[in-house]
């Protein structure tokens, strides 16, 4: 049985959802052992029917990339310094990057997801968008500006 974001996605008028491809689960292995991860369900279930793509909602967008992309694109240095032990999962074809936070490091779940723009690269400056990639798609779909939101800075002050 697919889990609730393949159906969501699915649901979606054609072209605001990525196209179905095989072999989507051909790098996940080496992915997570690259970066030593056990990556959430809902992630995996994408992987495996779309390999990558874009869903597009009214005002946000997420780009999510190919597991063979993300081995080398987790390596790049303004991540491991600006945003570290958080791990990129794509973008919003605008400038801003979305990713997990595998560990709970900023309090909002295990795989909790963040937006951040690239050129405000820091975790203070990120904004929590979702406690899974489920529910960010599912705020997409509504219509939700994840820019109206605090960043982490703000919700701490």
């Amino acid at each position: 049985m697919k889990n609730n974001l393949i159906k969501l996605i699915k649901s979606l008028p054609k072209e605001s959802r990525p196209d179905e491809q095989a072999d989507g689960l051909r790098f996940v292995d080496e992915l997570q052992e690259v970066h030593s991860l056990k990556l959430p369900k809902d992630y995996l279930s994408f992987v495996k029917t779309f390999h990558q793509g874009t869903i597009k909602g009214d005002e946000m967008v997420i780009h999510l990339e190919s597991p063979k992309i993300l081995i080398g694109h987790n390596m790049d240095e303004r991540f491991i310094e600006n945003i570290p032990d958080m791990f990129v999962i794509g973008d919003d074809a605008g400038g801003s990057i979305y990713f997990y936070d595998p560990t709970n490091a900023l309090g909002n779940g295990a795989y909790a997801v963040y937006i951040v723009q690239l050129g405000s690269l820091f975790i203070e400056d990120s904004i929590f968008a979702g406690v899974s990639l489920t529910e960010v798609v599912e705020s997409i779909i509504k219509g939700d500006n994840f820019f109206d939101r605090p960043t982490i800075e703000e919700s701490n002050s």
